[in-house]
């Protein structure tokens, strides 16, 4: 790519024009490039895990006075790679800012892609890149954990590090990370939510033991409160997320055990869960990719991959039991 006429600093948040050539396969002509929306282009940040970053629509840069770039293209002059199946999901959760529950997912080689909802069942928009760097990274969720007001992602290393990815007002990675305290090596999680009703994101998950843990947030960031042992036994379930299925103001637990069948366990408000009942069946084959009110009916619901056709399913929950299911994408 040649240089552009204007420098691309990673702190730039949106740009009324840029010039650039796509580097790689056919040359084109230098042409002065439109952003009709938010564009941010940068290479070589300072930020662990992320060296390329492009934020934007894809099909918001187009040129002037010649044909539009393609998504390739555009890609290209970024340095990144366009999203490729298969997909391991970080969270559903409004990861943008609108008040409407995202997808965000990292693809298969290990770039961090936000999907927009568009708070009635679908997508407002296409995928925007928002990282890389984070193949092979086990998501714990998102959430605000230093009560900025932006969306952060909280991801664990293959080594067993568990690092913190601030969000910030471009609702992108760009924010240095940190870590949390050591010690995650085998950890799974259920997700991120305010399990202690103490209006600070905390964090729940298993110890390789089977025992279950909350782990306090300070609303400080990577810091966290005295672990509380909340459960024991859970170690063969799998996780579909947290959220307040029973429409108490308190965040129940969802999991899935090895027969296929879909239990809830409702939180009770004080670190403990109800009486858990069952409210599915036949969910081996999937892997869940969050819970989340995705059609704005004011509950929350499961979003789920068939893993043998890459179907992505919507599954709209009311306060006592599931909807029709929609599909909501395929490919993943």
């Amino acid at each position: 790519m040649d240089p552009p006429d204007r420098h691309l600093r990673p702190d730039d948040q949106s740009h009324d024009a840029v010039h650039g050539r796509p580097g790689g396969g056919p040359r084109l002509p230098h042409r002065r490039l439109r952003i009709t929306g938010k564009f941010t282009l940068g290479n070589c940040l300072a930020n662990d895990a992320r060296g390329s970053y492009f934020k934007g629509n894809l099909a918001d840069v187009k040129v002037w006075k010649g044909a539009a770039l393609n998504a390739v293209q555009v890609a290209t002059m970024a340095n990144i790679t366009l999203p490729k199946a298969p997909y391991t999901f970080a969270d559903v959760a409004d990861a943008d800012g609108d008040g409407k529950a995202d997808l965000v997912s990292a693809d298969a080689t290990g770039s961090l892609w936000l999907y927009p909802g568009n708070g009635n069942g679908g997508w407002s928009s296409a995928a925007t890149y928002i990282g890389s760097g984070l193949s092979t990274h086990t998501f714990a969720g998102i959430g605000d954990f230093n009560s900025d007001g932006y969306a952060d992602t909280v991801a664990m290393t293959p080594a067993g590090t568990l690092r913190l990815f601030p969000g910030d007002v471009g609702h992108d990675l760009l924010t240095p990370v940190s870590n949390f305290p050591s010690g995650w090596s085998g950890y799974a999680f259920a997700g991120v939510a305010d399990f202690n009703r103490d209006g600070k994101t905390d964090l729940i998950g298993r110890h390789p033991d089977g025992t279950l843990n909350l782990f306090p947030g300070t609303g400080t960031g990577a810091s966290l409160g005295t672990t509380v042992q909340i459960g024991t036994g859970w170690s063969s379930f799998a996780f579909a997320g947290i959220g307040d299925f029973n429409s108490d103001a308190k965040p129940d637990v969802i999991v899935r055990d090895t027969t296929g069948a879909l239990w809830l366990y409702p939180g009770n408000g004080s670190n403990g869960f109800g009486a858990r009942s069952q409210i599915g069946t036949g969910w081996n084959g999937y892997t869940f990719a969050g819970i989340g009110d995705f059609n704005s009916a004011g509950t929350p619901d499961v979003i789920a991959r068939d893993d043998a056709t890459g179907i992505l399913w919507l599954y709209p929950c009311s306060a006592t039991a599931f909807g029709t299911r929609q599909q909501i994408g395929s490919g993943w």
